[in-house]
């Protein structure tokens, strides 16, 4: 879901449908919402209903932590609201602040949300590969759930579509032009085949990174791989990919195609969001099935 959404954010920050603010608002809006209520929930409900059982708070917590062992991915919107952002500090241009030389600073903002990804999968690895119960419960619903090679995927098109932009003016262009040829269809099926390569790039360089850290595992684990597959997890091996099945869908995706009815580019993202809050209701039910049944 995360490659489609922000593919698809992509697209319509291009066509110039949508700017950069409704993106960091939705997204923004999202991961706030679901992670503060995640959190609401359990200290409110789950911690509460357990304590009554009997339980202490730290049974309670070391209970749910490794339940959610392998089951870390909670919050996708982390990550939207990351690649957008970034996105945002590296082709955005302001129009009152940050003008002249200052434009640097606002570019070097762009790494916050890189520390932020970094942060959030060195913290995944370490819980998978440790013991989980020193991780704090609240940490979970605002980490972001890829690697930074998925990560990196999106970097990547976002420095080749601001690299564009600085070829066009180079030669003699001006960013007017420049606007206007990115809602041509050329540039459409230019981008669609770039990301495909880039994804395929990465496909490669994912498959390169799961024969060192087998390597690795194999040094120090011998012929025991019966936590093989935690240990790759652990590294985000296999989200690449699982990109490449987006890969026809992005060929045959031009954000230069419009349809009459509008309403379907905002019903979308917000159906996406309750879907969403749908699956972690279901997810907490069965959190609970578990425990109970336990």
């Amino acid at each position: 879901m995360t490659p489609l959404f922000i593919i698809a954010s992509f697209g319509m920050v291009l066509s110039g449908t949508r700017g950069y603010r409704n993106f960091i608002i939705l997204y923004g809006a999202a991961f706030l919402a679901i992670g503060i209520g995640i959190i609401f929930f359990y200290y409110r409900y789950i911690n509460g209903l357990f304590v009554k059982m009997g339980l202490e708070e730290a049974s309670v917590t070391t209970l749910l932590t490794s339940f959610l062992r392998d089951r870390i991915q909670i919050n996708v919107f982390a990550d939207l609201f990351a690649f957008t952002t970034f996105h945002y500090f590296v082709n955005y241009t302001p129009k009152k602040l940050f003008q002249g030389k200052k434009i640097y600073i606002f570019r070097l903002f762009a790494f916050i949300p890189l520390i932020y990804v970094l942060a959030s999968y060195i913290l995944k690895a370490v819980y998978i590969l440790g013991d989980g119960a020193n991780l704090p419960f609240f940490l979970f619903p605002f980490m972001t759930t890829k690697s930074p090679l998925v990560f990196g995927i999106f970097v990547t098109v976002s420095l080749w579509i601001k690299n564009r932009e600085k070829i066009f003016i180079k030669i003699g262009s001006d960013k007017e032009h420049f606007a206007k040829f990115l809602n041509s269809k050329r540039n459409s099926l230019s981008f669609s085949v770039t990301l495909s390569i880039i994804i395929g790039v990465f496909a490669i360089l994912e498959i390169l990174m799961a024969g060192v850290l087998t390597t690795v595992y194999i040094i120090f684990k011998g012929e025991d791989f019966s936590l093989f597959d935690k240990y790759l997890d652990a590294f985000g091996i296999g989200q690449v990919i699982t990109c490449l099945i987006a890969v026809p869908f992005i060929l045959l995706y031009s954000y230069t195609r419009d349809h009459k009815d509008t309403n379907i580019d905002l019903f979308i993202p917000v159906a996406g969001i309750g879907l969403t809050a749908f699956v972690y209701v279901e997810y907490i039910y069965n959190f609970l099935i578990h425990i109970v049944g336990d």
